[in-house]
């Protein structure tokens, strides 16, 4: 397989966009010792306000062992706040605190500089082909795994 396919095939299964993700938030990370999974819960949290573990974790795609893990270290870092549902005493809604909306803002200064890089040098013309063809793929997706992009991911996506 020629070097250009090889990366091609990494971008497609999301390994070079890690290695991105990995880059610009290190820094980030170090400061607040957070890691990747921390981040991706205080997006949805910030997506969707207040939810519960469990909503977090299929919204994720991730187990609850290791949703509960990363919601114990951002309480600990007074991140997040949890309060009982007064509608149903037995679920706990989560939701971030001051101090998180905060650190959001950083995450989100940190998305933006993920996706200038990425676009860099872009003309309009080839963003809106990019966009086409991303609706295409995610439309064989969607026939494949009789699955639709979210609403959940959609708010994700623009938080």
């Amino acid at each position: 397989m020629e070097e250009n396919q090889e990366e091609l095939e990494l971008l497609m299964q999301g390994k070079l966009m890690k290695r991105m993700q990995d880059c610009v938030f290190s820094s980030l990370r170090s400061k607040y010792d957070l890691k990747q999974v921390e981040i991706e819960v205080m997006i949805c949290l910030y997506a969707c306000q207040e939810q519960t573990a469990a909503e977090i974790a299929k919204k994720l795609c991730l187990q609850k062992g290791h949703v509960s893990l990363a919601l114990d270290r951002l309480r600990e870092k007074r991140l997040i706040a949890c309060r009982r549902d007064t509608e149903d005493r037995r679920m706990t809604l989560i939701s971030l605190t001051e101090e998180g909306y905060e650190l959001f803002r950083k995450i989100q200064s940190c998305r933006q500089t993920m996706n200038e890089i990425m676009f860099r040098g872009f003309s309009e013309e080839e963003s809106a082909e990019l966009n086409r063809l991303s609706k295409r793929i995610i439309e064989n997706i969607r026939s494949e795994t009789g699955s639709a992009v979210r609403d959940e991911d959609r708010q994700e996506i623009h938080a």
